[in-house]
């Protein structure tokens, strides 16, 4: 038996251990393994011709809401196996605890919670009116003992919280190594295909945003759904989907009673119409809902020249504020600029660059914008206005919202709104 080494991120073997992955340049993946001579290899595979195959439609399962339906790409796949990542706290406990009691009316639901104690899930359970027989509960985290209960007790529907504590006596490694990540995802991946039973694993994700552990662990499962917050409501959408698209979205607001779904969620981050000078507003859009925004702006001439923004690339900010000074002979430079997108709100789209623009020039001129004001667009360094994606839709949303005005690029869109049609920023610098 030779021994040898290998970067569980990248599969590179190598003789000696490294610190650093030679292949891939990832820090501390290097491994020691045994590497056997002989492999057994599985002669139990199933060959036929593509056009003999057979798929029976089967029915997924609903989780009680029709937006996070959505995000599933319709509902759960029987025999699939979703990865739920997000902030620690943020609520995916919350969401999957109310997801599973809406599957438990329908048959048996068990929640592997390796993290907190059946106690500790009793009391949110009380907290959020959960009191179901078929909702079972287990503090197991053995990865072998969870996959065979799931084997024998044959649920409709199985989570386990979270795949960074649970581990097996079978893998030589500290709980929540890469090697105990990847063996129990694997076991957890072989038990919903192999019993045709939907298995959800909670994952936890790092400082930089990233979901924690090897970036396997994403490529094995079916689904990966993120949890996020923007400005104090959480927002569901799927970066992988193999049963559906990854453009869904389901936004939730935490009450005292757990979380509850938004039907209608377009106008939340609109506040009251306030008549001042740098205030514009604008529909930026969030997996597939689009969400009106307010911008605010700020040019003080008392500073050192430096621009600040909040919500909004800082970069980007610098570089519309030097086409609005080259076209349209602002002074902006050496003035502090300051932006903020309220509500708590990050944009990283170019559809609010014209909004943007807007909000600076009434910054400068001291005059305010009408409230009933939208505007949608990108903004290249000619000073020209640009097209977006999803136009008709943010315009739809626009309409539905009450905005009289809405400023876009000159295109042939199919809208029934009256739109003002801008070429170029001297055009909208008109209207302000």
């Amino acid at each position: 038996m030779k021994q040898k080494f290998v970067c569980v991120e990248c599969g590179y073997k190598t003789p000696k251990w490294f610190g650093k992955c030679i292949s891939c340049g990832s820090y501390g993946t290097i491994e020691e393994i045994n590497e056997k001579k002989t492999v057994k290899i599985d002669v139990s595979v199933n060959m036929q011709p593509i056009s003999e195959i057979t798929v029976s439609d089967q029915v997924r399962i609903k989780t009680g809401e029709n937006s996070i339906d959505e995000v599933f790409g319709g509902g759960i796949v029987p025999g699939s196996l979703s990865l739920v990542a997000g902030a620690p706290g943020i609520g995916k406990s919350t969401m999957l605890l109310q997801i599973a009691k809406s599957i438990a009316d329908g048959g048996k639901v068990i929640y592997f919670s390796a993290e907190e104690s059946l106690g500790q899930i009793k009391l949110r359970a009380d907290r959020l009116n959960i009191d179901e027989n078929n909702l079972i509960i287990s503090d197991a985290h053995d990865t072998d003992y969870i996959a065979s209960v799931i084997e024998s007790k044959r649920p409709l529907a199985a989570i386990v919280d979270s795949i960074q504590t649970v581990s097996s006596a079978n893998i030589s490694a500290v709980t929540g190594s890469v090697n105990q990540l990847r063996y129990s995802t694997n076991r957890f991946l072989e038990t919903a295909k192999k019993n045709n039973i939907p298995v959800m694993i909670v994952g936890h994700v790092t400082k930089g945003g990233l979901i924690a552990g090897p970036k396997l662990l994403e490529h094995m499962v079916d689904a990966v759904l993120i949890v996020e917050e923007t400005g104090g409501y959480k927002i569901l959408r799927a970066i992988k989907n193999r049963f559906g698209a990854i453009d869904q979205t389901a936004i939730m607001q935490m009450t005292e009673n757990g979380l509850i779904v938004l039907d209608s969620p377009e106008g939340i981050f609109l506040g009251d119409a306030i008549d001042a000078p740098g205030i514009a507003r604008s529909i930026t859009i969030k997996g597939n809902q689009p969400l009106a925004i307010e911008i605010e702006s700020l040019v003080s001439p008392y500073g050192i020249g430096k621009s600040t923004a909040i919500g909004f690339d800082t970069n980007r900010l610098i570089m519309l504020s030097a086409i609005i000074e080259k076209q349209l002979k602002m002074k902006i430079l050496g003035n502090d600029l300051y932006l903020n997108i309220t509500g708590g709100v990050s944009v990283d789209e170019t559809a609010v660059d014209l909004a943007v623009c807007a909000s600076i020039i009434s910054a400068i001129r001291n005059e305010p914008i009408n409230m009933n004001y939208a505007f949608i667009g990108e903004v290249g360094l000619a000073g020209e206005v640009r097209l977006v994606k999803s136009m008709e839709r943010r315009i739809a949303s626009a309409a539905r919202l009450g905005f009289t005005d809405i400023f876009v690029p000159q295109a042939n869109l199919k809208t029934d709104v009256f739109l003002h049609k801008i070429k170029f920023l001297d055009e909208l610098a008109g209207y302000i």
